[in-house]
């Protein structure tokens, strides 16, 4: 059954069969699953997104404008009518503000549209407007235009190129309608006479109209930039119900075959107003302060502050599409795990100038715009052993009052002090693994002079998979430095173990406790020796490369560090050292919800007729439910809250498997069944 799976075909196809270190597509997306779980139980379904986008130009000549910086994971109700497409901040290169939305091939649940044919092509994501009461544009006025403009990119920061033939094309709905006459005869059961009456109704003969599309061969990509298209709307589309959708075609198996969109923009009005489109935007969040890490034991920063805060990492990265120089003004606040406020500039004397007309984005140190120097508070020691402290900023920017799009002026994020040191920011957008039984992978730490403390456990993230591959096994170790490479063995563990799947939220990692304490200081090495040869397919993080220059592989011929061999794309393998008993929440995780703990039962068992599947569930999650064969091949598909029946009469006689998972698919179970003759 492993042989038809997505990943073993990438592993194959995608992949240099002469590389030792090996990425894999994500298989499932967690975050747009739980979005998708989320957007249903708050009610946000799809099924109910009836309204039009309505149109006044007597205040506005804006139709419709959406950069997606304030949509996380699901699109919002307000412009659009289907949910495939996943909002994030991950998968693009430099994007003109922060949110885009991002089309491949997995579905609005995460999972891919077809995992049984890795080889499998075609429609893969759309993204459907709202009808849009077009009819209130003047068509008969011959200077009365409407133009639809919006940005794009294929591939992105993905490591799996778009091949020439994928491509994204967008439509617009001409709204039509059409009279049919019916002829409908009757007769009089007591005449016998018989009657013919005509009748006539109006029908829908709308149709699809190709305006746009572009193909993998067809960008630059060399371009590490977005593009923009601007198209002028025929005024047959000025009608009421009018609508417009993009869909991509790709690779249905996976996250694969990436485009992004960003800020899609329609008005009524000059060519100029998109062409010069004026907007000033935080492009990313302004990530982690300390030095090297995103996240550290408090222990360790409590007993040296200064040591651990680096003042030129602390980056705004803006963008500005105005046509010339602007001076921003810079707002910085600082709050604690508690809402208080520890730090704030309230604005920066002078302010910053960006340069105009570009999507490329300064970068600029908090400090590096002030005298001020900030460093976290240490005027409370909270418990050293359990407690993750939360440090929230927020950096505003209002270079002009009647800027368009207001909502990209500010940005969040999180300073994370815990039990443990990362260098990921806790998103996986690929996996990462070693294709030999036998080799070794090595994450070089570093403890300040003069420190020394004990690893009690190791956090690891496994990308989930559409089949767990439960049945792999490894074992954990620990290196002293040798010149800038492993050295000796300080620790092994002689528990061997398997991958797995906590339930406590999304991109959830893994806690395993080490059989005994590892004494580190100075320059260490946290890492693992493979006993099967299956790819772990351990979570990797691309947004931050930091991670390549620290990790260190072996399949038998010595110690090389992927960073200089660069036979993958540099990123953060998300593996983290903490020294604590102690469990605690992992950071990274922007939502998690409760865990599901289902009963789920099958019956009856063999059957030649009808199986029944029930499932005790009072939150009314929905579940996911697979039918294989004994091959692996996908038969059945569907969802299901608390009971669903199966007909299995068209079943060849013999054995076959039913595996339940939820939406996101961090809890699964896998039952047997057979159909007798």
């Amino acid at each position: 059954m492993r042989k038809t799976l997505f990943s073993l075909f990438l592993l194959f196809t995608l992949c240099e069969l002469t590389a030792q270190e090996i990425l894999l597509p994500l298989e499932v997306n967690p975050f747009q699953a739980e979005a998708y779980q989320q957007s249903l139980e708050q009610g946000n379904d799809k099924l109910i997104r009836n309204e039009e986008i309505k149109v006044d130009l007597n205040n506005s000549l804006i139709i419709m404008i959406d950069d997606f910086s304030t949509n996380k994971g699901s699109l919002g109700s307000n412009y659009w009518l289907d949910d495939n497409v996943y909002i994030n901040n991950n998968f693009a290169k430099n994007p003109s503000s922060i949110g885009v939305v991002t089309f491949d091939g997995m579905d609005e649940t995460g999972y891919p549209y077809d995992f049984t044919q890795p080889s499998s092509y075609g429609a893969c994501d759309t993204l459907t407007s709202l009808p849009i009461q077009l009819g209130k544009v003047n068509y008969s006025d011959p200077d009365t235009v409407v133009y639809f403009s919006f940005l794009y990119q294929p591939t992105g920061i993905s490591p799996f190129p778009n091949s020439e033939k994928d491509s994204i094309a967008l439509e617009f709905k001409e709204k039509r309608e059409k009279m049919i006459i019916e002829k409908i005869y009757f007769s009089d059961s007591i005449t016998g006479l018989t009657d013919t009456v005509l009748i006539s109704r109006i029908v829908d003969d709308s149709r699809w109209d190709l305006v746009w599309s572009k193909k993998g061969g067809d960008v630059n990509k060399s371009s590490p930039f977005f593009d923009k298209a601007i198209i002028k709307l025929d005024s047959i589309y000025f009608k009421n119900g009018f609508q417009f959708r993009f869909v991509n075609y790709g690779n249905t198996s996976g996250s694969v075959d990436h485009w992004h969109l960003d800020n899609i923009f329609m008005s009524v009005g000059s060519l100029a107003s998109h062409e010069n489109f004026e907007d000033v935007a935080f492009r990313t969040e302004p990530g982690s302060q300390l030095k090297e890490y995103s996240a550290m034991p408090w222990k360790h920063y409590y007993d040296n502050p200064s040591f651990y805060v680096d003042t030129s990492r602390f980056f705004l990265r803006m963008s500005s599409t105005y046509n010339s120089s602007v001076n921003v003004t810079l707002e910085y606040f600082a709050e604690d795990a508690n809402g208080n406020q520890i730090d704030n500039i309230s604005g920066v004397p002078g302010g910053v100038i960006l340069f105009g007309k570009s999507f490329k984005s300064e970068t600029m140190p908090i400090t590096g715009v002030s005298t001020h120097f900030f460093q976290f508070p240490v005027s409370s020691e909270p418990d050293k052993n359990a407690t993750t402290y939360f440090l929230k900023r927020s950096v505003m920017t209002n270079p002009d009052q009647n800027e368009i799009i207001k909502e990209n002026n500010v940005v969040k994020d999180y300073q994370v002090f815990g039990t443990y040191y990362s260098y990921d920011d806790g998103s996986a957008e690929a996996g990462y693994g070693l294709r030999a039984s036998g080799g070794k992978i090595a994450y070089q730490f570093n403890l300040r002079d003069g420190l020394v403390d004990t690893i009690r456990s190791i956090y690891i993230y496994f990308n989930p998979v559409v089949v767990s591959r439960a049945n792999e096994r490894f074992k954990f170790t620990v290196w002293d430095d040798n010149n800038g490479r492993p050295g000796n063995i300080i620790y092994q563990d002689n528990t061997i173990h398997s991958p797995s799947y906590p339930k406590d939220g999304i991109n959830s990692f893994q806690r395993i406790e080490l059989d005994g304490p590892a004494v580190v200081s100075d320059v260490y090495y946290i890492g693992y020796e493979k006993l099967t040869a299956e790819v772990l397919n351990i979570g990797y993080d691309l947004n931050d490369t930091i991670g390549s220059s620290k990790l260190f592989y072996n399949t038998g011929t010595g110690w090389f560090n992927s960073g200089v061999s660069q036979s993958v794309q540099k990123g953060s393998l998300m593996m983290r050292p903490s020294f604590s008993d102690a469990d605690e929440p992992i950071v990274g995780l922007k939502k998690v919800r409760n865990e599901i703990n289902r009963e789920v039962r099958l019956f009856p068992n063999p059957a030649n007729d009808v199986i029944y599947i029930t499932s005790e569930d009072h939150m009314d999650h929905l579940m996911l439910v697979r039918l294989f064969d004994l091959r692996g091949t996908l038969m059945r598909s569907f969802e299901m809250k608390h009971q669903a029946q199966i007909d299995v009469k068209s079943l060849n006689p013999g054995m076959y498997i039913i595996q339940c998972s939820d939406i996101s698919g961090v809890w699964m179970k896998s039952l047997k069944f057979i159909v007798s003759e």
